[in-house]
């Protein structure tokens, strides 16, 4: 047995792994435990519950409450990581000198603390300023005004990732943003369910299928946009839509859309194995997006948007179009896959992705 001793600080509880961030979180885990890390994770928690099944890959899992105030909102320090400030935290870290896992910007507030920060190592899920720029601009009254405020304060504290030992960017777009605080950078692609890389049937009833977690703003207006301009005018094909959502009233918004919600993980990739083209859209260049791996794991044609795409290697895998004219008129003309196409997608998905071993040998360096 290993004596690499690993802390891991996440921003939400990593499981039941559904939806994009805790995806990466959670098969992070995994592939560090079955590689022989003993890892201790600390969980901020709101609103999801404790697991038990975390304990299977952890030693020892520890829960801190999100402390979600009003006054939180005046503060100089972004939402996100004023809310999440956890001295209980600060005191479990100290227990040991392990080196410490940071999962995204939101708990980069531990960084001010210099006895931490010398063995402290960032995984950024996004530019997170970026994000949230996007949000505000898709969005309108006193939620534009939370998300425009919210990543002006982001912008300003971001430069405290110039404390941590190393940066772990889950983009090539990431990976170039950070290396200008002038620290090292390097490009660690998500992790995710590579169980089933390809998830090959054929459906009776070929269909189009869109996915994603509809509790998420940026794919409501994905959606939006997609149903207005694409699904609507698409002849002679079914389309389906699937995703977490907690306004299951939802459906009655896409009339003539079959719309399936909260589908267990069997269902979710039954769905997905079988659908002939999946088409995905996004109004904000922000990392990779797990929904397009998920799609990448089938045998499927993929029709996105460049905002979609910030990973060269995945460019050679997908049909990239920008107007609803372009996508209506790929959707119609895309052959299928040949099964030389299915085992490079396979191939490239494997040696793209969940690579554990250049994380191991970072964080436990001599």
């Amino acid at each position: 047995m290993s004596d690499k001793l690993l802390h891991i600080v996440s921003f939400d509880v990593p499981h039941p792994a559904d939806y994009g961030g805790v995806i990466d979180v959670f098969y992070k885990i995994k592939a560090l435990h079955e590689s022989g890390i003993k890892i201790i994770l600390h969980s901020n928690i709101y609103g999801r519950s404790q697991s038990r099944f975390l304990k299977k890959y952890c030693e020892e899992v520890k829960y801190y409450k999100r402390k979600k105030h009003i006054f939180h909102l005046f503060s100089r320090l972004p939402f996100i990581v004023k809310s999440r400030i956890n001295k209980e935290l600060l005191s479990e870290l100290r227990k040991n000198n392990a080196p410490i896992l940071v999962e995204g910007l939101h708990n980069a507030w531990l960084l001010e603390h210099n006895d931490l920060a010398e063995r402290t190592y960032l995984r950024t899920h996004n530019v997170e300023h970026e994000y949230y720029q996007g949000l505000a601009k898709n969005t309108s009254g006193l939620m534009a005004w939370y998300y425009k405020f919210e990543a002006k304060k982001l912008s300003k504290f971001e430069k405290i990732v110039a404390k941590a030992k190393c940066i772990f960017a889950i983009s090539d777009n990431d990976t170039n943003y950070f290396k200008k605080f002038g620290i090292k950078t390097l490009h660690l692609p998500p992790f995710f369910d590579s169980s089933s890389l390809i998830l090959a049937t054929k459906s009776e009833n070929p269909y189009i299928l869109y996915h994603g977690n509809l509790n998420v703003l940026e794919n409501q207006e994905a959606l939006n946009w997609l149903y207005e301009n694409v699904f609507l005018k698409v002849k002679n094909v079914d389309v389906i839509v699937a995703g977490k959502c907690d306004d299951l009233v939802i459906s009655n918004h896409f009339p003539g859309l079959d719309i399936r919600l909260n589908l267990t993980d069997q269902e979710l990739n039954n769905l997905l194995s079988g659908a002939k083209t999946h088409v995905l859209y996004s109004q904000q260049n922000t990392g990779i997006k797990l929904k397009l791996l998920n799609a990448l794991r089938t045998s499927g044609n993929i029709i996105v948007n460049d905002n979609l795409i910030s990973s060269e290697s995945l460019k050679s895998f997908v049909s990239i179009e920008n107007t609803a004219e372009e996508y209506l008129d790929k959707i119609e003309n895309l052959s299928p896959l040949t099964d030389l196409e299915i085992t490079t997608r396979k191939r490239m998905l494997s040696e793209n992705f969940n690579l554990v071993q250049p994380l191991i040998d970072e964080l436990f360096v001599k």
